[in-house]
């Protein structure tokens, strides 16, 4: 009786050892950074995985970190005044993304409501 209970407690541990460790390789951290078509950083920039709800947003040097789970590979980033860019994130760690100006935008209004 006795050798069957640590059998079953060592099968079961053994068990949630390998998820644990399947489910720590399955995400990775992909640190990026930003900038314009001028090569200033972009602060703000928003940073969506594509086809989820987890995103995230640029610090002021325009870099941003997002854990990124098995089956993600595109990013999608977009600021005001321009381009929204799709990105390929597939086997990457770090990436450097160049945001164009968007030509749609003529004029941008700002109003005050104190």
């Amino acid at each position: 009786m006795m050798y069957s209970i640590k059998r079953c407690y060592n099968i079961l541990l053994t068990g949630l050892m390998i998820i644990t460790t399947c489910t720590a390789f399955s995400q990775n951290t992909l640190q990026g950074k930003i900038f314009d078509d001028t090569g200033e950083s972009v602060i703000g920039a928003n940073v969506l995985i594509k086809g989820t709800s987890k995103g995230t947003i640029s610090d002021i040097d325009g870099s941003f970190t997002i854990e990124v789970m098995a089956g993600e590979t595109t990013l999608i980033v977009s600021y005001v005044g321009y381009e929204t860019q799709e990105v390929s994130i597939e086997n990457k760690n770090s990436i450097t993304i160049t945001l164009s100006s968007s030509l749609s935008l003529s004029e941008v209004v700002v109003t005050d409501w104190c």
